[in-house]
């Protein structure tokens, strides 16, 4: 099975066909397996990876989680893989993109799938372990602007800014010493303002919580708690 030439929409639909077919439990191993491959190549040759994986990686009512996680893993090995090899213009594409996903593109925070929040967050930590903070200053006032979007946006942000500080200063995920250190620098130097945000974060949803649990309005106070779980989590990892 391969993917032919095609414009980004087709080829993106034969994809999504594919990773639906491959997850479904009606067949065989042996397709199950070429169905697999066939994603691997794609995955590692094709120039409309990233644009494919943006794609598919769309909110939309008929797009299975299954697909937009596969799209996000496109997108990531994108960054991770071909990040020296694209040109800046695609770059920019891509982490505009990915940063409107942020912002716009998942479902409301108690409806969304854990496993699309973290392939999400995975893909802008990959960003900002290439990017930040020589190539992308505006990083932090970026994060800070989409936490104003709600209570999903906030979350994805405070799992960015967890999974950042895991690799870089915790598990040490990063292959190249010299990035690991200037991000390390970068975190450090910022870190009164990034404790300031999060502090500022969990007040807010925590008197958001509050109040919604007074009104008996339980699922949206649901959705403030778990802000503010994840923002302690956060701040003790950063500590």
């Amino acid at each position: 099975m391969e993917f032919g030439v095609g414009d980004v929409a087709q080829i993106s639909a034969e994809l999504a066909r594919v990773v639906e077919m491959m997850m479904s439990p009606g067949i065989s191993q042996p397709q199950r397996l070429e169905m697999y491959n066939a994603c691997e190549r794609f995955k590692e040759s094709s120039p409309l990876c990233a644009q494919c994986g943006l794609y598919l990686a769309q909110k939309l009512p008929e797009r299975s989680s299954v697909v937009r996680h596969f799209g996000l893993q496109l997108m990531e090995h994108c960054v991770k893989y071909r990040w020296t090899q694209i040109s800046q213009s695609e770059k920019i594409f891509i982490k505009e993109n990915a940063m409107k996903l942020l912002q716009e593109g998942t479902q409301p925070l108690l409806q969304e799938e854990a496993h699309i929040k973290d392939a999400l967050s995975r893909v802008v930590v990959e960003m900002i372990k290439r990017e930040w903070p020589q190539q992308w200053p505006t990083l932090l006032a970026e994060l800070s602007q989409a936490c104003t979007q709600g209570e999903s946006q906030t979350e994805l942000v405070l799992l960015v800014f967890l999974r950042l500080v895991e690799d870089v200063a915790l598990l040490q995920t990063l292959e190249s010493n010299q990035r690991r250190k200037d991000i390390y620098q970068a975190l450090t130097t910022n870190m009164a303002e990034i404790f300031s945000f999060f502090l500022r974060l969990m007040e807010q949803h925590f008197s958001e919580f509050q109040k919604k649990s007074a009104l008996g309005q339980t699922s949206e106070a649901a959705a403030h708690s778990k802000v503010v779980q994840v923002g302690f989590y956060e701040k003790d990892a950063c500590i």
